[in-house]
């Protein structure tokens, strides 16, 4: 494994030239938390690579030393010999290092690490010569894709396989890669085209692969009822989630140097870091002064001055003062939910003796369906929809293009119904 991960970007002489150059950081063992972590030389800050002891873990390091290395490569060094797959491999990492950018901040965008994960399978066949990269191949590194592990956010949830999407989004990447090594004379033309007649995935030809789910739309009802569970700071989080329907990122980093008032009785937030602020789009989320007046009132002398929202850290995470995280504000919706579920539990089970008292208390107490922050964008999206178009709810959202909000915003049945009846 250790020579394939050193392959995977040392192929050539003048990489290896390049890199012999650069200390490369050690593997090392933080005892408290008994993880392995590295320090970058760039940025001085700590990469934890997983468990101490695991193999996985050194893969993980290696795999980021490789990555780290491969920034001082540059994609218009042709090779002498002839290419093989991991001068393209390396041309590709350094090609989205630069392009991949925000134009405002400077930093990689997510695109970056969508790209590094799309190749991972390739190590295997970094010496193989370009010519030789035939569809049978794409198909081997296909397999080998449908068998990757998702690992667990969270200790103790169980792994699972890549969805039948996210495969096909992974072999595009691959396309991309050798599309954009005909234009760097690396790959010739019929190779690509030869690779382009592979056909995505579907139900019929993967069978064993899952679909992932549609995000639902979450029953209005549930957030009134969960509310009483929630601490204050997160009852507030909550209603500015569901009055601008903002991305969980978004909203768990607002700073009120980004909050102006434009109008009387209205503020626009304007993150300087969003989704789509590497295309030069700007993000403007409309707010009323009640929600500001809220976001203040929740406040509290030891939080950072310009952050909106602030917690401390408990259990492993004791010791942290600091910006909320979409992680803790999905723990905090889960236990409210929890909570509401055993008291339901707790009043039906008291109300067994008087059939007339659980008549009443058991259709109000009913069970609460699992959900996430994540569905209260698209809950929001189906409201504004029905009330303000198609249009009013991509605006609220922030989409570029419709074709994003019809995945957000359900359709309205209502209007069917009536076309039906004339």
């Amino acid at each position: 494994m250790i020579l394939r991960m050193e392959a995977r970007f040392w192929a050539s002489s003048v990489r290896v030239q390049i890199m012999a150059k650069k200390k490369v950081p050690g593997l090392l063992h933080h005892k408290g938390k008994n993880l392995g972590y590295s320090i970058s030389p760039a940025t001085r800050k700590a990469t934890y690579h997983g468990q101490w002891g695991l193999v996985a873990t050194k893969q993980a390091y290696l795999r980021w030393c490789a990555d780290l290395l491969t920034e001082d490569v540059s994609p218009s060094i042709v090779p002498e010999n002839e290419p093989v797959v991991a001068d393209l491999v390396n041309a590709m990492i350094k090609h989205s290092i630069s392009y991949y950018r925000d134009p405002t901040t400077g930093k990689p965008t997510s695109q970056l690490g969508v790209i590094k994960s799309a190749l991972r399978e390739l190590d295997l066949y970094l010496e193989m010569k370009i010519k030789d990269f035939k569809p049978s191949v794409l198909i081997a590194v296909r397999a080998a894709i449908m068998h990757r592990d998702i690992m667990p956010q969270s200790e103790g949830a169980p792994k699972k396989k890549l969805c039948i999407s996210s495969v096909n989004n992974a072999i595009v990447k691959i396309r991309q890669m050798f599309k954009l090594g005909v234009g760097w004379e690396l790959v010739p033309v019929e190779i690509y085209q030869a690779l382009a007649c592979v056909q995505h995935l579907n139900w019929r030809t993967a069978p064993t692969l899952r679909n992932p789910d549609k995000i639902a739309p979450v029953p209005v009802e549930y957030f009134r009822l969960i509310m009483p569970h929630l601490k204050p700071m997160y009852r507030a989080v909550l209603t500015v989630h569901l009055a601008t329907g903002m991305r969980v990122k978004e909203l768990c980093s607002m700073r009120w140097s980004e909050i102006t008032e434009v109008e009387p009785g209205l503020w626009c937030y304007a993150p300087a870091e969003h989704k789509n602020s590497h295309r030069g789009d700007p993000r403007l989320i409309y707010m009323k002064t009640d929600l500001i007046d809220l976001m203040r009132s929740v406040r509290k002398p030891l939080w950072d001055k310009d952050a909106v929202w602030c917690q401390k850290g408990v259990g492993k995470s004791a010791g942290y003062s600091g910006m909320i995280s979409g992680d803790g504000y999905a723990r905090a919706i889960e236990g409210a939910q929890k909570r509401y579920n055993e008291g339901r539990l707790a009043i039906n089970q008291g109300a067994r003796t008087d059939k007339k008292k659980l008549d009443t208390t058991s259709a109000k107490r009913a069970p609460m369906e699992h959900w996430t922050p994540l569905q209260i964008r698209h809950t929001v999206a189906t409201q504004v929809r029905r009330t303000h178009g198609l249009e009013g709810a991509q605006a609220v959202l922030g989409h570029s293009t419709l074709d994003a909000t019809q995945i957000y915003a359900e359709k309205r049945d209502d209007l069917a119904r009536c076309v039906a009846r004339g």
